[in-house]
């Protein structure tokens, strides 16, 4: 460098001199672009962002190089330690882990300890106790980022991790210290839960037993068995178990306060709206209280709702605090509001109870009143129940006018008497309890009233009618039903109107044309629309359905036709007898319903006609064109037809497809006539033809050939078709291993062997009285060949096999 005459230790040689290396690093920094070693540089005036740069990258290397030196204290990991199980089973315990013992051999090193199997509940609470008392002192205990700093911390299982540092940097000079962890937890709390509901839904279902059967007991909250359970919980509750004890409070409260409520209706008479409100209320903090604690137990458990429901557990007081609800919401006047609960009370009645609610009812007070008290003829769900109110009752009207001028109303439909409901039940629950019939006033009815006989004689006095009615016959009816217009209101056309006599038919009458004719005639004489009385009407739908069903609908009517003549006579004159029919007939016989079950007794006629009526008593019944052509000649069919089907409508089968049953094909089968079954088929229409046909199989197989006969002991049976029962039937006889080589043959009915008459008759131990003829296999007179030739007596005969040590029976 030329700027100042060097030293010759400094001198390098053309007026230049030495430079450190900081300086060259330095020059290199602030003007780079400048070669230090040129002989014109010159130091210039760096910019002061360059010069901060500088400085910034020398002081981080300096904080590098400081923290490469610091010294880090040790850290020691204790083994994993797992805690104890509790050994218990209470709600609250306390579980430890082993003690361990921290040797310090650096006064500054750090310990890690965790713990395995600690709880796994939100309200666990751990102690840690570090001995001697001075190294707790001095030590900074830290729970992952959280540092603890009281005697107890939370924990959440189902591991945690512990580390002890010293507070100063420095432990204390001793060289151990004893660590112990233990957790006090609820572990129990789903089980105690659970448990507590079980016993609080028992006694849950003792109070709905009490609503349902309107127990008039005073109010005695839970019962003793749930109370002790309470009282244990209760002291076992030591440890932060908030949720289980709220949970308890809860469901106690909800049982005391719904009891409360169906004390102060049937024990003290009151209406209970105020129990009903805090019933609902304690019931829903109770669900929320149970809700709760399974959420923290981690279990999976609930409370009732008391709300109205078709199903649950709390139906009727369910109920019964929803209707007090709305009674106090709708209904203002305090008289109606105590009626309307005993009206709620008489609707949810079980059977037991149904006459006592009935006395504690209102009397009755007006036309309107009856005319309300009428929707009780059926309590059922969501029927709506109106509720007579005394303050909302109309005004009376003069109902002693003429009956043509009340002829074409209907309840609810007279100009100067609106019908005002001010209040209607729609009940979700309750009880089984048959239709009020008649729900009518007078000493046979039902109508809801505590005296019926009072309330009658004074619908009577209103009304101003007393005399019966009675029907003989189809000409009376427009007269009879004038005359019951005016009682037919509210004494279900009291004058009671009997039409039993216009409905007697003979019962002998194998026929249904005089049901037909009779019940034409009463439709032809029964006024149309407004002119025809409610009550009028209900008769003769009464009597025509008493009468339809006795006939029509009579389950035995199908078994009293016997023969295709029987048949012909019973549908004769009557095949339109269901455009006659009444409209609501209690059997529920529908037109489909008696043609299904005609078609199969038909089948079953057409298949025992051959026997039944003599067309072929030689073969047995077994002749389908001959019991063709009697069905076809007895109902007039043409050519090429077997039936009048119906598929569809109202009018009856004269006659119904024609066809067998299984069992008699069968027969045809086995006696070979099935070539005869087809000829009588083809050339049917399908619609007329029904019952099964000859199978496909040849019919050389279709007869039994051979019977092979078993040891003693064991009988062989047999059912022989008697095609022809001046043929005998060859059998061939075969003996299994261990037969005995005497046979016997029996039949509960006499038959011939070989052409010999079997008539001794004996008892048999298995099969009781028979025909029984017994000998050697190889008796050429019983058994030629060892073929049995059978002749039986009767069609289908059943025949019995068995082989015996000797002739000795």
């Amino acid at each position: 460098m030329r700027d100042a005459p060097a030293s010759a230790a400094e001198d390098v040689g053309g007026g230049l001199r030495r430079a450190p290396w900081t300086l060259t690093a330095w020059r290199l920094l602030v003007r780079p672009n400048v070669h230090p070693w040129l002989p014109g540089w010159r130091h210039g005036q760096a910019s002061s962002t360059r010069i901060a740069l500088a400085s910034l990258a020398v002081l981080l290397l300096l904080a590098w190089l400081a923290s490469g030196c610091t010294s880090v204290a040790p850290i020691i990991s204790q083994p994993r330690v797992a805690l104890d199980q509790p050994a218990g089973g209470a709600v609250c315990e306390t579980v430890k882990a082993q003690a361990q013992e921290l040797r310090i051999s650096s006064r500054d090193e750090r310990f890690v300890l965790s713990f395995d199997r600690v709880p796994t509940v939100d309200s666990a609470v751990a102690r840690l106790s570090v001995t001697p008392p001075s190294a707790r002192e001095a030590a900074v205990i830290t729970l992952g980022d959280t540092r603890i700093t009281g005697d107890t911390f939370p924990v959440a299982g189902p591991g945690i991790t512990l580390t002890l540092a010293p507070a100063n940097g420095k432990w204390p000079s001793i060289p151990s210290m004893l660590v112990e962890l233990e957790v006090t937890a609820p572990f129990h709390l789903g089980d105690s839960l659970t448990g507590f509901l079980r016993a609080a839904l028992d006694d849950a279902a003792r109070l709905e037993r009490r609503f349902e059967q309107q127990s008039n007991k005073p109010a005695s909250g839970v019962s003793d068995g749930l109370a002790r359970k309470i009282d244990e919980l209760t002291q076992q509750l030591s440890c932060r178990a908030d949720s289980l004890k709220a949970a308890v409070d809860k469901v106690r409260a909800s049982l005391d306060a719904l009891d409360a409520v169906r004390a102060a209706i049937y024990a003290e008479g009151r209406p209970g709206f105020a129990e009903g409100e805090r019933a609902s209320k304690a019931w829903a903090e109770a669900r929320e209280a149970v809700s709760a604690a399974a959420r923290e137990a981690k279990v999976a458990a609930d409370w009732p709702r008391l709300e109205q429901s078709d199903v649950g557990l709390m139906r009727f007081s369910a109920e019964h605090v929803a209707q007090l609800a709305i009674i106090a919401r709708d209904v203002k006047e305090p008289k109606d509001q105590e009626e309307a609960v005993r009206w709620l009370a008489f609707a949810l009645a079980p059977e037991a109870k149904v006459n006592e609610q009935r006395q504690k009812l209102p009397p009755l007070r007006s036309i309107a009143d009856a005319a309300a008290r009428q929707a009780f003829r059926t309590v059922a769900r969501a029927t709506p129940l109106h509720v007579p109110l005394a303050v909302s009752l109309p005004p009376e009207r003069d109902w002693l006018k003429s009956c043509a001028a009340l002829a074409p109303r209907r309840p609810g439909d007279d100009d100067d008497e609106p019908r005002r409901e001010t209040f209607a039940f729609r009940l979700a629950t309750v009880q089984s309890r048959p239709q009020l019939s008649p729900a009518c006033y007078g000493d046979a009815a039902n109508a809801v009233v505590p005296n019926q006989a009072a309330a009658a004689s004074a619908l009577r006095e209103w009304l101003g009618m007393r005399d019966g009615i009675v029907l003989r016959n189809p000409d009376q009816i427009a007269a009879a039903s004038a005359r019951a217009q005016c009682a037919r209101r509210l004494l279900c056309g009291d004058p009671l109107v009997n039409a039993d006599p216009l409905f007697t038919i003979d019962p002998s009458s194998a026929s249904l044309a005089p049901v037909r004719e009779r019940l034409a005639a009463v439709r032809e004489a029964t006024p149309a629309g407004a002119d025809l009385d409610p009550a009028v009407k209900n008769a003769l739908d009464a009597g025509a359905g008493r009468l339809f069903c006795a006939t029509a609908g009579d389950p035995r009517l199908t078994a009293r036709v016997k023969t295709v003549s029987q048949y012909r006579q019973l549908v004769a004159g009557a095949r339109d007898l269901f455009a006659f029919a009444p409209d609501e007939a209690r059997c529920d016989v529908a037109p489909a319903k008696v043609r299904a079950r005609l078609r199969e007794r038909w089948v079953e006629i057409v298949s025992t006609a051959g026997r039944d009526q003599d067309l072929c008593p030689s073969l047995s019944g077994v002749c389908p064109k001959r019991i063709a052509d009697k069905v076809q000649a007895l109902f007039g069919l043409p050519k090429g037809r077997l039936a009048s089907p119906v598929e569809q409508g109202a009018a009856l089968e004269y006659p119904p497809p024609f066809g067998f049953t299984r069992s008699f094909v069968d027969k045809v089968r086995r006696c070979r006539q099935c070539e005869e079954l087809d000829d009588v088929r083809r050339g049917i229409p399908g619609g007329d033809l029904a019952g099964e046909e000859c199978p496909v199989e040849g019919e050389e197989k279709a007869v039994q050939g051979s019977l092979e006969i078993g040891p003693p002991g064991d009988v062989q049976a047999i059912d022989l078709p008697g095609c022809d029962l001046s043929v005998p039937v060859p059998l061939k006889l075969k003996l299994k291993r261990g037969a005995g080589r005497v046979v016997s043959v029996l039949s509960p009915r006499p038959f011939k062997l070989n052409n010999v008459a079997v008539s001794e008759r004996r008892l048999h131990a298995q099969l009781g009285w028979a025909y029984v003829t017994t000998g050697d296999i190889d008796d050429q007179a019983l058994f030629a060949g060892r073929e049995a030739r059978l002749l039986p007596s009767e069609p289908d005969q059943k025949f019995y096999f068995l082989s015996l040590r000797s002739a000795a029976y």
